[in-house]
């Protein structure tokens, strides 16, 4: 069974938390929590909610050609999922998702670059 930890996103900086609800004088705060998802990158780091990711995918049916995507880590019907930043929407026109646990399995495995608040300038950079 996986631990069970959230951080969130307070005064410009990111910050373990164990208490769901905040107050500051009095007030209710309402913060992003972003989930750990249990899984490290290949670097030993953990993963969470709102994490950015690098990871390289095959590309061909022979395996032998890799392409290099940058992917937001998102919680969604109950699993953590990777939505692709930087690749052409499917032939549906939705956005791709691929589950993390896939990508962590695969021979190169992922690696946490940021998230999307500490480092919203990757999003920037993945679009161009």
């Amino acid at each position: 069974m996986r631990e069970i930890k959230f951080r969130a996103w307070i005064d410009k900086k990111m910050k373990p938390i164990t208490f769901l609800f905040f107050t500051k004088d009095g007030c209710l705060l309402k913060v992003p929590l972003m989930q750990y998802t249990g899984l490290k990158d290949k670097n030993g780091v953990e993963s969470y909610g709102s994490d950015l990711i690098k990871f390289c995918l095959y590309q061909s049916p022979m395996g032998n050609l890799k392409e290099e995507y940058i992917g937001e880590i998102i919680f969604l019907k109950g699993c953590f999922f990777v939505k692709f930043i930087n690749r052409w929407k499917g032939f549906t026109g939705e956005e791709e998702l691929l589950p993390l646990y896939r990508i962590q399995e695969s021979e190169d495995g992922f690696e946490v670059i940021g998230n999307i608040y500490e480092n919203p300038e990757l999003l920037k950079e993945a679009l161009q």
